[in-house]
């Protein structure tokens, strides 16, 4: 038999998933709670076998009681059961350490395949979930690419092109960037013609983007 502590904000969801497995002889719902506060006080009273919780709950959100459970046993199984679709969210939690992690528009033998899983401390993310993992993980991935591809092109430019870099990213002309900064507009030019060639940049219009997205200060 399936333990189980299911923390919830809306009485009737939670009514109506135990109307749904009252028959069960696979699954008991031991204890229920309408907050993160309620959820700890009900795993410690029961010490289930899996706890389902939902992310937004008044007095403790869900995270917050995550990470709480798992500090005193971090060996029990988490099921999260929420409309919170974005990756942050999910990364979060599966951060903190739960095992597993369903939408709630998800169906019934989703659910059920959840509840088996991670009760038996294994993983499970519904296929929605999984993709939006993959996405959040790529485009993760490629930014951190990118910051580190800026950081090693940065360290190729002097203190005067990054002088420069900063009047350019406020969208400065030429001249206006020589008079700030006491130099020629030749000299200011010869510097963009540089900074082109060590970043390897086209189009004019492309030294400023590269301004732009990496802050330079004077």
């Amino acid at each position: 038999m399936i333990r189980i502590v299911i923390a919830e904000d809306h009485l009737a969801l939670i009514d109506g998933i135990k109307s749904f497995f009252v028959n069960s002889e696979e699954i008991e719902f031991v204890g229920t709670a309408e907050n993160g506060e309620e959820l700890i006080k009900q795993v410690d009273l029961h010490q289930p076998d899996l706890v389902i919780t939902d992310i937004r709950m008044p007095r403790m959100d869900g995270f917050v009681a995550v990470e709480k459970l798992l500090e005193k046993n971090p060996d029990l199984n988490i099921l999260v059961f929420t409309m919170f679709d974005s990756y942050p969210a999910i990364s979060r939690m599966l951060n903190l350490g739960v095992k597993g992690y369903i939408l709630k528009n998800s169906g019934l033998n989703t659910l059920i395949e959840a509840i088996k899983t991670v009760s038996k401390g294994k993983e499970f993310v519904s296929d929605i979930v999984y993709t939006t993992l993959e996405i959040g993980n790529y485009e993760a991935k490629k930014e951190l690419q990118t910051e580190r591809k800026n950081s090693e092109q940065r360290k190729l430019l002097t203190k005067r092109e990054k002088q420069i870099l900063y009047h350019i990213a406020q969208k400065k002309t030429t001249i206006e960037i020589s008079e700030e900064l006491g130099i020629s507009a030749a000299t200011v030019e010869t510097h963009r013609k540089n900074m082109h060639r060590k970043l390897k940049l086209k189009g004019r219009n492309e030294l400023y983007v590269f301004a732009a997205e990496n802050k330079y200060d004077v």
